[in-house]
């Protein structure tokens, strides 16, 4: 059986995250990653991400897509799979109150973490046609 749990460490702390994905028949995808503080499976840090659903890859952010950071100036290629954004994202978490031990808090915006971590977000978001 394939373990499902991936580990990261973080400021001496062991963290297991499992990423799911998701598509909605609204042209939608999600992604909704639960992070644990090891041993603390009662109080997850719940990250959604809902974007568009590309007609060639899925989900842009489980492939990977180049998003501009305004803070450096640059185009960054981001994947939610990758260890340095989950790394990202539980440092977010822990900014924004989330400490793992017996505290729960709401679900987060993934959307709004990449916003604050500088990235353009627009070509991720689903828009409606109005015609």
């Amino acid at each position: 059986m394939k373990k499902q749990l991936r580990k990261i460490v973080i400021q001496n702390n062991e963290y297991l995250y499992k990423i799911n994905h998701n598509y909605l028949e609204d042209g939608t995808s999600s992604i909704l990653i639960r992070i644990y503080l090891t041993e603390q499976k009662q109080t997850p840090l719940i990250i959604k991400f809902i974007t568009i659903d590309d007609y060639y890859i899925g989900q842009p952010l489980n492939f990977g897509v180049n998003l501009m950071n305004t803070i450096i100036g640059t185009f960054e290629k981001i994947n939610i799979n990758e260890p340095k954004i989950v790394q990202k994202l539980i440092l977010q978490g822990l900014k924004n109150g989330w400490t793992g031990y017996n505290n729960n808090i709401n679900i987060q915006d993934g959307l709004s973490y990449l916003k604050e971590f500088g990235y353009e977000i627009d070509m991720l978001i689903h828009k409606i046609d109005n015609e």
